[in-house]
């Protein structure tokens, strides 16, 4: 069992965008979070966007 789970997966998301204006990408979270299960990251990524109200991923602008 991972030490992680989707809240740190949401918090993480919150900081990046909070500092870079962009949420990293799935495949970004895919990557930092591995040893997670992928439903766990889609927790993650749902309560973020929840939370912020919109869906800036990825790219700028």
């Amino acid at each position: 069992m991972s030490a992680w789970n989707y809240w740190h997966v949401y918090n993480h998301m919150r900081n990046i965008y909070l500092s870079t204006g962009v949420a990293p990408s799935r495949d970004d979270l895919l990557n930092k979070f591995a040893e997670l299960d992928s439903r766990q990251i889609d927790e993650g990524i749902e309560e973020f966007d929840l939370a912020i109200g919109n869906r800036k991923r990825g790219e700028a602008g």
